[in-house]
């Protein structure tokens, strides 16, 4: 598999930003990271029971809900619509060929196609309600939630993996929009970059 390159390596300088930039602690750290590996499994009408015997084989109880992610030994499972997964792995996934019979499902590596920003830290919620009309609170969308939604006019999947964690998602050609769009939301907070 080609390597992949960072689309954020020119503007995503570690340091202090914002109003924050004085002080010897910030409240909002952000980290650019390349994807685990991710894959697109898709079907049609029959999809919940052509996709059954592959979600067995990795650990899964089920397709599960539109807003939870499963977890599995390193895997990560986000039901996006009635006939469509990702699975996140940071492993490469080596399936048996009889679990993903071709008339019936689809399978895609999208890992190249998606690029990661991770908020994190005690002011979280803040930046994440100023990004997207959502109820961010922990008691709303609490640790384990993922939804999808548009951030500055790119679609991006939000992934709450801990408390003060926040994983978003984006297409690799967008990210670097993205990024400047949340780095001036996040200033007036204040926030830290992680090399």
């Amino acid at each position: 598999m080609p390597e992949l390159h960072s689309p954020l390596a020119a503007i995503a300088k570690p340091g202090r930003y914002g109003s924050a930039t004085g002080s010897a602690k910030t409240g909002l750290v952000l980290t650019e990271r390349a994807p685990p590996n991710i894959l697109q499994i898709a079907g049609w009408a029959d999809f919940e029971s052509a996709v059954a015997p592959l979600l067995d084989h990795l650990g899964f109880p089920g397709i599960g809900d539109y807003r939870t992610t499963q977890s599995r030994e390193g895997r990560h499972l986000f039901r996006l619509a009635p006939d469509r997964l990702w699975l996140l792995s940071d492993t490469l996934l080596d399936l048996p060929d009889e679990l993903i019979p071709a008339a019936s499902l689809a399978t895609l590596d999208i890992t190249h196609g998606r690029w990661v920003i991770e908020a994190s830290g005690p002011i979280l919620e803040d930046l994440l309600h100023r990004l997207a009309p959502i109820d961010f609170r922990e008691s709303q969308f609490p640790a384990g939630t993922f939804v999808q939604t548009a951030i500055h006019k790119t679609s991006v999947l939000i992934w709450r993996h801990a408390p003060d964690r926040a994983r978003l998602y984006c297409p690799t050609s967008g990210t670097h929009a993205l990024w400047s769009f949340i780095a001036d939301t996040a200033a007036p907070l204040g926030y830290e970059v992680a090399g």
